[in-house]
């Protein structure tokens, strides 16, 4: 027979004979499997308790080579060590823990009845097993360390249990133990409060008082919380001479589920919720699925043993029948069942302890009860309930629980992983939404794929990430659990709800929700309630944004509910309700080619990603390319502005190559667009092929306005292309027509241009006039009069006037900055580059520099053919001036951002 002692100096018997192991490793893999009481443990679950974190190679091979060599060291009795699919396992147990813990629960039970003696020959025995500190020889083994770390905990209780009945009977021996315990555990309340007693007792009332002092002052510098309301009642007790026995039963010492060797992150909610958890009351964790609920609550357990402070542990999970929630709470603290009320049982055993309870979403009804009458009948109680939702009773404090912060994320990347930070550690936390659950299985994939290789296919992020520890439960073993647990205890209409918001990657708005979400049985008034408790359940989220409040999924989300769109059928059908949104967005966002307004700007920013996703479906899976035109066409100075011109060039084209021979309104904008977006990429012959069919187009469709559009585009086309007199041909044509129908701000833009037309010939008397009419149109267009103002700057240059061509070209600036128009400040970067480069070349060259960076990266390399030779010429002598430092002034520029370049040339004196 095999027996092993884990309660001292590790020792392995068989027969009675002492078993020799040439390797610490092979002792501690048999102990590890011995404290396991002949349950199998998995290869993974192994690997972490005896190499920890380190980075291994082949580590499940490493593994078995242990546990041949261990077969080898049994010799005759190599049978009791098994392997299954589930992992090795040891017919054996730590037979001196077995007799311990025996002995603990008789005396926990003893002190429950009030049978005092019992209990204290149950703590004897139970000491007896003791000969030294537990799992000598073995604590450098991770898991070692931490079941040392708590049989020393359960030794130190089992001590305090005689010692409290010592001091109870004000036995004179019992100070000079508690005082030597209380130098080796200086924050354990419980044991210091013992202390206070026995030195009150010894007539040492000042001693007693200064040592709850001391402990207040420990906890409150080194842990950040204050005492417990027992330690504080104690306190004013011996002030007024009123010290009591130590009659409350004591909760049996529970074990946390286990928690990993490092807790990375989450340093201030740790620090907030001990603080809180201090005093009595119900404290609630709430976040989505992986967000790490457990593992916070886990490390506020293990913090609040350490202070002597008894600690239950009710994890939910298993549970399915809110019937069931009373007895687990009494299996839980290790009661039996007995005739009357169960709460008032639990709440006698728990007050003065801290209770957590853990994934109580599911039976959230039944646990606020619980949690209400536990509170109720058991003052000094302190709850933590971790959950997806809150349990909606008074008193309750709520915690959020949101994704790590950036830095903590790939800090707990990387000491998961082994690995050092780096763009690829960043950018998979950033695909698991910095989601705790999600960092750490990816971390786990390091056994078998490098960071690189992880990095590349993180995006199948439900499928790559399923590798995590079977211990830890189902719901933590892949993101895919993770949410199945969540989405398994939603109604079908939040099911529904859920699966239909994956199409707004970008999250939406009410509005949105209500325009998209409806279909079959679902109408548009469930919609606000249905979000309230998705929100309710942290499964979507809500910000503000452009004045409005938007829902939202994270990312693994949303892909989860993607999945579960397309397994319903429902996905063609909510694709087009969020096509004919989205086309309705985009119609009401049409400005004609100028930006919008700021507010404008500003939702078409936050759409964008549900236009790119609704543009994706139509190219792809929905099979409608022709639809892009009208998602498009009317956003096109968005894309101009979001440096996206390539893509919206190339979603024109398949959207008109897709259309009809008979002209259509949608097609007959998308060739007017295609003009337009060809024109700023620089493809001046596209620009006018498109122009010319739009014009075209729009003549057979008798569309006035769409007609004077066009003119409007053609007229700039033909500057570009030098071909100045077609260009005025243009533009009179179109202001004709615009002054026809009374369309002021296009009659304006026209004159505009026609002002363009006449600088480049050098008729400048003639262009300041056009561009003065066109301002005196529109005086209250703010983009009008910046655009005005700039050209105005610029035939203030060709005049030789650089003072007055420098003010107007700041006025403008100002205007651009403010709404944030990137191309205009890269046009005014330049012509003020025109105005220094003789007398500050490095300076000019610098701004030329910035602004081809940003026109290369926005894709606009500007057609004017006057401001073109401008710039060409600045350049060239801004070299010549600078010498053979040019070129490292030119690379260098290129790390300049724009803003900070426009913020200096508008700074206050320059």
């Amino acid at each position: 027979m095999l027996e092993v002692r884990v309660l001292g100096p590790v020792e392995v018997t068989a027969a009675g004979v002492p078993l020799v192991m040439a390797g610490t490793l092979e002792r501690a893999l048999l102990v590890r499997l011995a404290l396991a009481g002949g349950r199998s443990v998995s290869d993974d679950q192994l690997v972490r308790d005896l190499w920890g974190d380190a980075e291994l190679a082949r580590p499940v091979q490493r593994l078995r080579v242990l546990a041949s060599r261990l077969r080898s060291s049994l010799g005759p009795h190599a049978e009791l060590l098994q392997r299954s699919p589930a992992g090795f396992s040891l017919a054996a147990g730590a037979l001196d823990l077995e007799l311990a813990t025996k002995a603990t629960e008789r005396m926990y039970r003893a002190r429950t009845a009030g049978n005092r003696t019992a209990a204290d020959l149950a703590a004897t025995e139970a000491l007896q097993q003791w000969r030294g500190p537990a799992l000598t020889g073995l604590r450098t083994i991770p898991y070692a360390a931490k079941d040392a770390e708590h049989l020393d905990a359960e030794h130190l209780e089992l001590q305090l249990a005689l010692l409290e009945s010592e001091v109870d009977r004000h036995s004179p021996t019992a100070g000079a133990e508690l005082d030597r315990l209380a130098r080796q555990n200086p924050l354990h309340e419980r044991l210091i409060g013992l202390l206070a007693r026995s030195l009150y007792y010894d007539g040492r009332r000042a001693d007693a008082l200064n040592a709850l002092t001391d402990l207040k002052e420990r906890l409150a510098d080194q842990l950040g919380i204050d005492p417990t309301p027992a330690t504080t009642d104690l306190e004013l007790k011996l002030l007024q001479h009123q010290p009591e026995p130590s009659t409350t039963p004591r909760v049996v010492p529970i074990r946390t589920p286990e928690a990993g060797s490092t807790f990375v992150g989450r340093a201030d909610e740790l620090r907030t919720l001990r603080a809180e958890l201090a005093h009595p009351g119900l404290t609630t964790v709430l976040g989505g699925p992986g967000v790490g609920k457990t593992r916070l609550a886990q490390q506020v357990a293990l913090s609040t043993q350490k202070t002597g402070r008894p600690v239950a542990w009710l994890d939910l999970a298993p549970l399915r029948s809110p019937a069931s929630v009373n007895s687990a709470l009494e299996a839980a603290i290790g009661l039996d069942s007995r005739p009357g009320d169960p709460i008032a049982h639990c709440a006698e055993t728990l007050d003065g302890s801290l209770l957590v309870i853990d994934n109580a979403e599911h039976l959230i009804d039944e646990v606020a009860k619980l949690a209400a009458e536990l509170l109720r009948t058991a003052p000094a109680l302190s709850i933590l309930v971790t959950s997806q939702r809150p349990l909606h009773i008074s008193s309750e404090e709520l915690h959020h629980l949101n994704a790590l912060p950036a830095d903590a994320a790939v800090a707990l990347f990387c000491a998961r992983a082994g690995a050092l930070p780096g763009p690829e550690a960043e950018a998979i936390c950033t695909a698991v939404d910095r989601l705790p659950l999600g960092i750490e299985l990816a971390a786990g994939l390091t056994r078998t794929l490098t960071i690189t290789q992880i990095a590349k296919r993180i995006n199948d992020r439900l499928r790559l990430l399923i590798g995590g520890p079977r211990d830890n439960g189902r719901r933590h073993t892949s993101l895919q659990s993770a949410l199945d647990w969540s989405h398994d205890l939603l109604d079908p209409t939040s099911r529904i709800v859920l699966r239909r918001l994956a199409v707004f990657p970008g999250g939406c708005t009410l509005e949105a929700a209500e325009a998209v979400i409806p279909g079959g049985d679902l109408d548009a008034a469930d919609i606000v309630p249905v979000l309230t408790e998705l929100v309710d359940r942290s499964l979507v989220t809500v910000r503000s944004a452009a004045g409005v409040r938007r829902f939202g999924l994270l990312e693994t989300v949303r892909d989860y509910a993607t999945n579960r769109l397309r397994e319903s059928g429902d996905e063609p059908v909510v694709r087009e309700l969020q096509i004919a949104w989205c086309r309705q967005l985009a119609t009401t966002a049409d400005t004609g080619g100028d930006p919008g307004s700021k507010e404008l700007i500003a939702v078409v920013n936050e759409e964008e990603p549900n236009l790119r996703s609704a543009i994706d479906w139509c190219l792809g899976d929905g099979g409608r390319p022709e639809a892009v035109l009208g998602l498009v066409s009317p956003l096109w100075w968005h894309w101009r502005m979001r440096g996206s011109l390539p893509e919206a060039r190339i979603w024109l084209r398949t959207g008109l190559a897709h259309t009809g021979p008979a002209p259509t309104p949608d097609q007959a904008v998308g060739l007017r667009v295609l003009a337009s977006v060809a024109r700023h990429s620089g493809d001046l012959d596209e620009a006018l092929d498109c122009g010319e069919r739009a014009l075209t187009a729009f003549h057979t469709l008798g569309d006035t306005g769409g007609l004077i559009l066009t003119l409007y585009g053609l007229c700039l086309t033909s500057i570009g292309l030098g071909r100045y007199t077609e260009a005025i041909d243009y533009g009179e044509d179109g202001c004709h027509l615009a002054a026809a129908v009374d369309d002021q701000p296009l009659l304006a833009g026209l004159l505009d241009n026609l002002g363009i037309a006449l600088r480049c010939l050098g008729r400048l008397d003639e262009a300041e006039a056009k561009i003065l009419e066109a301002l005196s149109i529109q005086p209250d267009d703010e983009f009008a009069v910046a655009a005005g103002t700039e050209h105005l700057g610029m035939i203030a240059w060709r005049r030789g006037e650089p003072g007055r061509a420098r003010q107007l070209y700041l006025e403008a600036l100002r205007y651009f900055l403010d709404r944030d128009l990137v191309e205009a400040q890269i046009g005014i970067l330049e012509s003020i580059a025109c105005l220094e480069v003789t007398e500050h070349p490095i300076a000019a060259l610098r701004m030329l520099s910035v602004a081809a960076h940003h026109r290369e990266a926005l894709g606009t390399p500007g057609y004017v053919p006057d401001r073109l030779a401008d710039r060409t010429t600045a350049l060239t002598a801004a070299r010549k001036a600078v010498g053979g430092d040019a070129v490292l002034i030119e690379r260098t520029a290129r790390d300049i951002p724009l803003k900070q370049l426009v913020d200096g040339l508008l700074a206050p004196g320059e």
